[in-house]
């Protein structure tokens, strides 16, 4: 998503960038609000945790990244997709994980 964003405005982007750096580039031109950067970096970090830690997260967690994943994507979408878009309910959690 963030390189979709760097090419939809312009920002050139060196190689070899992380997404950390692409996220600090991003927020520094102003294209990513404080809020909508904080739900990159919570998802961006938890993902690195799981990545790296066996046992991390608990169900509670994931619900809170599945949130926050769908609050961003909810963003992209009225921001870079189609104009005509309508944000469908989000779905119960409990019924994902059943």
């Amino acid at each position: 998503m963030t390189k979709y964003i760097l090419a939809f405005e312009e920002v050139d982007e060196p190689y070899g960038m992380s997404q950390v750096d692409r996220l600090r580039l991003l927020y520094q031109e102003q294209v990513l609000s404080r809020s909508i950067n904080e739900l990159f970096q919570m998802i961006r970090m938890s993902g690195n945790k799981a990545t790296h830690e066996a046992l991390y997260g608990t169900v509670e967690e994931a619900k809170i990244i599945h949130r926050t994943a769908y609050q961003l994507a909810t963003w992209y979408m009225e921001v870079y997709g189609d104009w005509n878009f309508e944000v469908p309910p989000p779905i119960k959690t409990q019924k994902i994980l059943n």
